[in-house]
């Protein structure tokens, strides 16, 4: 009897219930990736299966509250590396410094002066910091935060961390088939016995993700940072020997890992579970490992980063020149309550007369003339409660708001 009322619903009224009843968990693209995968009017319940399960999983993340520090792409490294600014002995530039006088709190840097902007206008100023999101995925976002661009930006943030980590395979990357498998036919009549006879593109030759770090390729770095420690836990406590330091900024940008190992177990693992149950078995141990490889990328990368700035930095200062997004915004909000926390007591008054400053450059090389760094350190530090004066290519913080 239940067979037949899915039956006489049709397709695609089937699609929007399907879409109205998770959307609020999961992406609206991944949806859409796993009912167009199958024949929605006789696999409506085992879609339906697969979907409870992902959203669950997206559930538990959720209910962990973790508030990931920030993160954009791997972007702005190279172009960074030339865009200098000219600083005084306390850090603040001389070039077209604003004053402490000609501040106020409308000065903080957002992602728009204007107070009255459109939708469009909103998506426009997101797609700017986060370039790897798709169009309607930021629409939706801010839709689901009301139009709030602010709420936005911390949301888009919390999923950027979350998908580059491993930790969120979500959308259509995470379910794609691999390169040059098989398709099968969308036909009425299709063989459904060859689903599970398919050839597939799989590579079991694979590094283990709890190997010691010197076999990993590229590896260079410390083995006491935690695989599984959250990006915005890190601290660089424990460093790299000096030979394995980068030495310039040119250094640092080669020795961002790449992540396409993790990836291609992520597309592994998406194939395995479209063969049914038992597959699914076998893309745990796919989706397991490509998170431990993205957060073994992560937190060497996270040290690299950290031992780029300290070379660069006092302190009072710090230069986020060479850095990504990620770090950048990690290591800025990290640096700032250091330095409030070691003012001691009357920290209010000391901070007036010497305060912090934060160096992003002011993204003259950037696309568009408009750097992703800047922006995205600058809403970080006033999301954070810091009272901060927008100063030429960088931020200079005086206290709590």
């Amino acid at each position: 009897m239940a067979e037949q009322t899915v039956l006489d619903e049709g397709a695609g009224s089937l699609r929007e219930k399907l879409i109205g009843e998770f959307s609020t968990v999961l992406d609206e693209s991944l949806i859409l990736a796993i009912v167009d995968e199958r024949d929605v009017e006789k696999e409506y319940d085992d879609i339906k299966s697969i979907l409870n399960s992902l959203a669950d999983t997206a559930r538990v993340e959720q209910l962990t509250g973790f508030d990931p520090s920030g993160l954009g792409c791997w972007a702005e490294t190279e172009a960074q590396a030339s865009d200098e600014v000219a600083t005084t002995g306390n850090g603040v530039s001389t070039e077209n410094a604003t004053t402490v006088s000609e501040c106020s709190d409308g000065d903080i840097p957002k992602f728009t002066h204007k107070l009255d902007i459109g939708e469009a206008e909103k998506v426009e100023n997101l797609i700017l910091i986060f370039p790897n999101f798709k169009e309607h995925t930021i629409k939706f976002v801010l839709k689901q935060n009301g139009g709030d661009l602010e709420r936005a930006f911390d949301h888009l943030l919390d999923r950027q961390f979350l998908e580059e980590s491993g930790e969120l395979p979500r959308g259509l990357d995470g379910f794609c088939a691999p390169d040059g498998a098989p398709q099968k036919g969308r036909g009425p009549g299709r063989n459904r016995t060859r689903k599970g006879k398919a050839k597939l593109d799989v590579s079991y030759t694979v590094v283990s993700p709890v190997s010691d770090d010197a076999v990993i390729e590229g590896a260079s770095g410390p083995s006491s940072v935690p695989a599984t420690s959250r990006v915005r836990s890190r601290t660089a406590s424990t460093h790299p020997s000096s030979s394995s330091l980068p030495t310039s900024k040119t250094d640092f940008t080669a020795a961002i890992p790449d992540l396409q190992a993790s990836r291609s177990h992520m597309r592994a693992a998406a194939s395995l579970n479209r063969l049914g149950p038992l597959g699914r078995q076998g893309a745990i141990v796919y989706i397991q490992r490509a998170r431990e490889e993205a957060r073994l990328s992560l937190a060497k990368t996270a040290n690299m980063a950290e031992l780029l700035v300290n070379q660069q930095s006092s302190a009072t200062k710090i230069d986020l020149h060479g850095v990504t997004v990620l770090d950048g915004v990690r290591i800025a909000k990290h640096r700032v309550w250091q330095w409030w926390e070691n003012l001691g007591e009357g920290r209010e008054r000391t901070a007036k007369l010497q305060g912090f400053t934060v160096i992003t450059g002011v993204g003259r090389h950037s696309a568009n003339g408009v750097s992703r760094l800047r922006q995205a350190v600058g809403a970080a530090l006033r999301n954070d409660g810091w009272r901060v004066e927008t100063l030429t290519g960088q931020f200079y913080v005086t206290g709590r708001v």
